[in-house]
């Protein structure tokens, strides 16, 4: 027992004096790893460049202290870091296992890593003037951690970067190994990418036909016995050409390739003349020298009927093929040659050629359905060009110079990503950002009407004369350009509030007895604040033209914002159908008026409504499976010439909605129908008609109302309750 008791105190004197050694090095990589999760997310990455090198000099400075159990305990805490393992260990695993198996003064001493991080030369880090400043009062003025402060002096050689912060990616693409980052003197040498002076073909052309003409002289004058004066004469001819000096325009040289001095070429020997000669004959011959006589030709392509309709095109890098993105989801590929597009063959054909076979392709297509041009069909959206995904921490700056830092993706929608976005310069609550190309027209139209509509001042005026609790409309934030520094595109941007749950997550997580379905109180509140916003981007000649539940956000379970202005334009005062604009819009909702090709109306907004309010009280829409547009137009209309029958025939197995519901919804039908193009709605009777308190109110609507149609049906409603009075 005395034995047991001793080795105890040994082990717990032991553990105790172990600890102490190792305190300081726990202590101080933990503060600045700390202190570098304090840091705002647009400049956390410059932080983190120095947890790797500082863990290293730590474990190193413990095991040439013999202090090896401490030394592996600090390895082993630190790499098996969740945090650390997934930022700042990803691209050092395999020198990891190298630290790892150094455990001795010796083996650290004759270790080649150890010498190319300690004795090559500092590690090198670049950090922005900001962080300089920051890490400088965190290391040298509030002398919290000295080891830190010890080993940054010793080993770290610290450079200001330029400019702002560098963003994560770049940084990333950036970091060196064992050495840090690339020193900025070791780029000052210059880097020669130009061609070297090539031969002239027209000396050596040249030559060639003195050759020839002294050949040819000589034959003329028959003086065929003269045959070793001949010799004489064209040896004397070629050695003169040859030596003479050459033209200024022939040793021009391109700046950007190295000098001739540098690398010595040594002249071409006669039989090596003679082959270039026999090399770019051919090539020579082809040559046509441009003159006010001989110019050279251009050749422009037309696509024709393209006007609006076609959102981008690309040639192919060898310029034999040219890709159209049209606006009704269709790819067209032409071919830019007299070589004809051809489709590929079935597998079993294809397993029967010969793969060692040099000329394999020709044989793998087929060339009996070839075509100049062909087409792809796509999905029911336009075709607009994708944004390339931006890593967390990308920096933005909006049109007053604020800088916003992008977060997590939280969605993709049909022209780019969406973004969780703060603002750099303080803790501000979440944003979102949509980030599109330039090119792309959506983003800009939705830009163009919040910048119109989304303003405080103009929709609290609205609210206040309307006496409304809630407006419908986000409010715009801020927006700009950005430019990718990898890819230098240009793209735009919009950050507008954070809202948490769209209606079609609730429509999907109410799943009732009948169905995923609203009830009637919440479709009658959702259509009553939807008619709020249209009465106010009616009001100033907008139409939003794109209603349906993945369109509609919300904070909570009484208000909601109507989102994705990217088909909102303003409205026409001249009906005018185009073929090219037919069948816009999400197919199931979308009004008559666009299906004809017609500008999106005031009318077609109520419209979409009515269709969306349907399929929220878990009706099935009798087009609903119909993906051709020609096809649903025509099933609108024929719903459209019995409102009531149609109401009550979608709904005819829904026992839940009630007999005032449905009479609600064919009255609201009905106004639609009534309406003329140019029309905007009666938004009070509306909103009357949609929470079934129309009927309340029959002096006044016959006040407000001078459609005589609605006037007798509710006249007529009226004569069937006297009728049916005892």
């Amino acid at each position: 027992e005395s034995i047991e008791t001793l080795k105890k105190e040994y082990q717990s004197l032991f553990n105790k004096t172990t600890s102490s050694v190792s305190e300081p090095y726990f202590n101080a990589l933990d503060g600045y790893i700390a202190y570098v999760q304090e840091q705002p997310d647009s400049g956390r990455h410059e932080f983190a460049q120095l947890i790797y090198p500082l863990f290293v000099h730590m474990y190193l400075d413990l095991v040439e202290k013999d202090h090896l159990e401490e030394a592996q305990r600090f390895f082993m805490t630190y790499v098996k870091n969740t945090l650390l393992q997934a930022t700042v260990f990803a691209s050092h695993k395999d020198d990891l296992f190298r630290i790892k198996s150094l455990v001795s003064k010796e083996q650290i001493a004759q270790s080649e890593y150890v010498k190319s991080f300690r004795h090559n030369g500092r590690y090198w880090i670049k950090l922005c003037n900001a962080s300089l400043e920051l890490l400088d009062q965190f290391l040298i003025k509030q002398q919290k951690y000295p080891l830190l402060t010890k080993i940054v002096q010793a080993y770290f050689q610290l450079e200001i970067n330029d400019g702002s912060a560098r963003n994560a990616e770049t940084q990333r693409l950036l970091s060196g190994g064992r050495l840090g980052e690339i020193k900025t003197e070791d780029n000052t040498n210059r880097m020669y990418f130009g061609l070297l002076r090539d031969h002239d073909l027209t000396r050596i052309l040249q030559h060639k036909s003195i050759l020839a003409s002294s050949a040819g002289g000589d034959n003329e004058d028959g003086a065929g016995d003269d045959q070793p004066s001949t010799s004489k004469n064209r040896k004397k001819l070629k050695k003169d050409f040859f030596n003479q000096r050459q033209s200024k325009a022939s040793l021009k040289v391109d700046p950007n390739a190295p000098q001739l001095t540098r690398i010595p070429i040594p002249e071409l020997r006669e039989h090596e003349r003679m082959d270039l000669i026999n090399t770019f004959q051919e090539d020579y011959s082809r040559m046509l020298k441009i003159t006010p006589d001989n110019l050279p030709s251009c050749c422009y392509y037309t696509l024709l009927n393209g006007y609006l309709e076609i959102n981008c095109l690309e040639i192919s890098e060898d310029s034999t093929l040219l890709a159209v993105g049209g606006k009704n989801s269709i790819i067209y590929v032409y071919s830019l040659n007299r070589q004809k597009l051809s489709t590929m063959k079935l597998p079993h054909e294809l397993e029967r050629l010969d793969k060692s076979n040099e000329h394999i392709m020709p044989p793998k297509r087929t060339a009996a359905n070839a075509a100049s041009g062909g087409r792809k069909k796509g999905g029911a959206a336009s075709l607009y060009e994708m944004a390339e995904p931006f890593t967390n921490g990308t920096i933005l700056t909006d049109l007053c110079h604020k800088t916003w830092s992008i977060g997590n993706t939280i969605g993709q929608g049909g022209f780019g990503c969406i973004y969780e976005c703060r603002s750099t310069s303080a803790k501000t609550p979440i944003y979102v950002v949509k980030v599109e190309p330039d090119s792309n027209g959506p983003l800009f139209c939705e830009m163009h009407f919040y910048l119109q509509l989304g303003k405080k001042t103009l929709q609290d005026t609205f609210i206040k004369v309307n006496q409304l609790d809630h407006l419908g409309v986000p409010q715009l934030v801020a927006h700009g350009m950005h430019i990718s520094p990898t890819s230098k595109r240009r793209y735009r941007f919009l950050i507008i509030p954070f809202y948490k749950q769209t209606l079609a997550a609730e429509l999907h997580l109410s799943n009732n007895t009948i169905g995923h379905c609203l009830d009637e109180k919440r479709v009658q509140s959702i259509g009553k604040q939807i008619l709020d916003t249209f009465e106010y981007i009616h009001s100033h000649g907008y139409v939003h033209a794109d209603i349906k539940a993945e369109n509609i956000l919300m904070n909570d379970s009484v208000h909601i914002y109507l989102l994705d202005y990217g088909l909102s334009r303003k409205a026409s005062l001249q009906y005018e159908e185009k073929i090219q604009r037919r069948h816009e819009g999400t197919l199931e909702f979308t009004s008559i008026d666009v299906h004809r090709g017609a500008i999106p109306s005031f009318r077609g907004d109520l419209e979409i409504l009515f269709y969306n309010m349907l399929h929220w009280l878990g009706a099935r829409l009798p087009w609903i499976t119909i993906t051709d547009g020609a096809r649903v137009q025509q099933a609108k209309m024929t719903a459209r010439s019995d409102p009531s029958g149609f109401v009550r025939s979608i709904f005819a197995n829904k026992n839940s909605i009630s007999s005032k519901m449905l009479d609600a919804l064919t009255q609201f039908f009905r106004e639609t129908i009534e309406m003329n193009y140019t029309d905007k709605g009666d938004y009070q009777r509306l909103r009357e008609i949609i929470t079934c308190k129309s009927r309340q109110r029959r002096s006044s609507i016959g006040a407000v109302s001078s459609r005589k149609p609605i006037i007798n049906l509710v006249k007529d409603d009226d004569d069937e309750e006297e009728d049916e009075k005892p």
